[in-house]
């Protein structure tokens, strides 16, 4: 190489790059917006700080053109919610702002601001009036939201949000009205008869099965549709809760009972987790119902037709019972078996402990009774008792053999035994 033609080849330098140029104030406040948008949640803050104002205003004057004023705007702004979150989920393909939306019309949807109570104090009629005109706007709001959600057919889902959406105007009304009947007083045997209902609306979910791929379709948001079942399910059990603070009811564990023995139910017809799992938790689940039921609770007795005196443990063993009926509908087991046949039983002799204590010593003392009265008094009898046990003792072998039996030789099978093919 020419050492007069060579020149060296130096580094390229390249300067460190500079450090991006900070924001300004007023292009974080827009971007914080572009990327958030919390325009939404703070439009329903303000909607709902709005109509609780006006509601306890309105409650304190007891003015029904007031509070249909309220109602009706209330409605309009779920419309409002409703139809722009529709359109941008649908339209524009903004999933995140569509599901905003229409998450917060579910929660107006709902009675989020407790409003169906006050127009009870105005009269029966006008509650009943004003109740059944929220209900088909109900209908109507779900019906465009599940169109919305892509769900094809949707008339399971669509009944089982009404049903809830009924129980939800129906309480606070029925229960203003009959505290008003007593004085200001309300049973907590009412309050816990809405339990029952809640819990009943869990095991309607679990019939329809809603959200559901064959019921929903392919492609449908299924998230949101629950999100729209589990809302007005969460707003009836909140209300429930309320009632018992308002009415000055203190809040017991037997409430809890029904919700425990629906979600037993729920668990066996939905079959969300392996079946042995849902076994042993429907177990968990029915022994704590019953173990909250047993106590005392006077003031939640009542009649049925025929004098039948029903307690909370009576429903707790009936609910068990039914609980594992359900489970031995899907595969026979002797133990579930036993098990329903025990709490069935046991819902039949009493309604209490003690009651149940005291029939089952009885019954005890009468087959005792029963049994020395037949017991064979000669050496004849005894014989004669022999051979006749000897043959139930042969009819039950038999029936044993047939139900439960298992071929326990490697060459048998069930038409007996197979050829050998060294004797064939």
């Amino acid at each position: 190489m020419d050492q007069a033609n060579f020149s060296p080849v130096l580094p390229t330098f390249v300067p460190p790059p500079l450090p991006p140029a900070r924001p300004t104030s007023s292009w974080s406040w827009l971007r914080a917006i572009h990327d958030r948008n919390p325009c939404f949640l703070l439009s329903a803050v303000s909607m709902l700080v709005g109509c609780r104002l006006v509601s306890d205003a309105v409650n304190f004057t007891g003015d029904v053109g007031n509070i249909v004023s309220l109602l009706a705007a209330i409605n309009l702004y779920e419309f409002a919610l409703i139809g722009l979150g529709a359109y941008l989920l649908v339209r524009r393909g903004l999933q995140r702002d569509g599901r905003i939306l229409l998450t917060l019309a579910a929660l107006f949807l709902v009675d989020i601001v407790f409003l169906n109570g006050t127009i009870a104090t105005a009269g029966a009629g006008w509650g009943l009036a004003v109740n059944v005109a929220l209900l088909a706007l109900a209908g109507a709001k779900t019906w465009i939201v599940l169109r919305a959600l892509g769900v094809r057919d949707g008339g399971r889902t669509l009944a089982l949000i009404l049903c809830q959406v009924a129980a939800l105007l129906a309480g606070p009304t029925a229960f203003k009205q009959l505290a008003m009947a007593w004085d200001g007083f309300l049973p907590p045997l009412v309050v816990y008869c809405g339990w029952w209902v809640a819990g009943a609306t869990l095991v309607l979910a679990a019939t329809l099965r809603p959200v559901h791929r064959r019921h929903t379709g392919p492609t449908a948001d299924r998230a949101m549709v629950r999100v729209y079942v589990a809302i007005p399910f969460c707003s009836l059990l909140a209300h429930l809760y309320a009632a018992g603070w308002v009415y000055k009811i203190p809040f017991d564990a037997v409430n809890v009972a029904p919700l425990l023995l629906a979600a037993a139910l729920y668990l066996g017809a939905a079959r969300p987790l392996p079946w042995p799992t849902i076994v042993r938790v429907q177990g968990l689940l029915a022994a704590a119902a019953i173990l909250v039921s047993a106590g005392r609770h006077p003031h939640l007795l009542f009649l049925a037709p025929g004098g039948i005196t029903i307690s909370p443990l009576r429903l707790a063993l009936i609910g068990t019972g039914l609980v594992c009926l359900q489970t031995l509908y899907r595969a026979f087991d002797l133990k579930l078996a036993l098990a329903a046949i025990a709490t069935l039983a046991a819902a039949l002799l009493g309604h209490n402990l003690a009651e149940i204590a005291r029939r089952i010593v009885r019954a005890i003392s009468a087959a005792i009774e029963g049994v020395d009265a037949v017991r064979p008094r000669t050496p004849t009898a005894w014989g004669v008792a022999a051979i006749v046990g000897a043959f139930l003792l042969l009819a039950i072998g038999g029936a044993v053999s047939l139900w439960w039996g298992r071929a326990d030789e490697p060459g048998h099978t069930e038409a007996g035994v197979s050829p050998n093919p060294k004797t064939a």
